[in-house]
């Protein structure tokens, strides 16, 4: 009824030092993934993500170790339980990983995931299609070696996928993406600040289909 959970954690916990929580994933036991720009969580030391009890408890056996100045813009949590993070970031628990990651549950590093490489700018918002395959936007150029303007997808293990290849546009300025939506039937929905794209006029949401081309259809 929208009152207030008393049993959730207190009032002077969870996220703390001036910043924000910018995602959230529920993960099946009810305990709450949360990623943003912060440093500390329930008193804890926790950069950027952190992950809490279905009471509001710090989970501390999940840590990331991201690096301070970290921020997580959007997660997404896989049928196995791993975790797939995007935003801003370098390292994780030491170890280069760029703006993309994936996580065991424990929050360690897949390994496995994206050894070409990550995004080189910032990830804002990113979904995971039926195949494994994620879609991601952002503020990048490049996936990994490959060219791929603000709109990517890499596949299961993370590598880019040179077959995706929407082109965001604006005629005056830097075109973004920033929502994704992946539909039941495949189809790709994306919205930000853009005015066409493959050179057709779209203004600032259009739909995709599964392999990246538009979707003529919807408009």
């Amino acid at each position: 009824d929208g009152a207030l959970d008393l049993a959730f954690s207190r009032a002077d916990a969870l996220i703390e030092r001036a910043g924000n929580a910018l995602a959230l994933e529920v993960q099946p036991d009810g305990s709450l993934v949360v990623g943003g720009e912060f440093e500390r969580a329930n008193g804890v030391r926790r950069e950027a993500l952190a992950r809490f009890l279905p009471q509001g408890q710090l989970d501390t056996t999940f840590d990331a170790g991201m690096a301070s100045g970290s921020r997580v813009n959007a997660l997404a949590l896989q049928h196995d339980g791993r975790l797939l993070v995007g935003g801003r970031f370098a390292t994780i628990h030491g170890a280069d990983c760029h703006n993309l990651a994936r996580l065991e549950s424990d929050g360690r590093r897949d390994a496995t995931f994206g050894a070409a490489g990550g995004p080189d700018g910032e990830v804002y918002c990113l979904r995971q299609q039926t195949n494994g395959a994620v879609v991601m936007g952002g503020d990048f150029d490049m996936v990994g070696d490959l060219a791929q303007a603000r709109l990517a997808r890499v596949d299961a293990h993370g590598e880019p996928d040179a077959t995706f290849l929407p082109v965001l546009g604006h005629r005056i300025d830097v075109p973004e993406a920033y929502a994704l939506a992946v539909q039941p039937d495949g189809g790709i929905v994306v919205g930000g600040y853009f005015d066409r794209i493959n050179g057709e006029p779209r203004a600032n949401v259009v739909r995709l289909l599964p392999d990246g081309t538009l979707d003529p259809g919807f408009d």
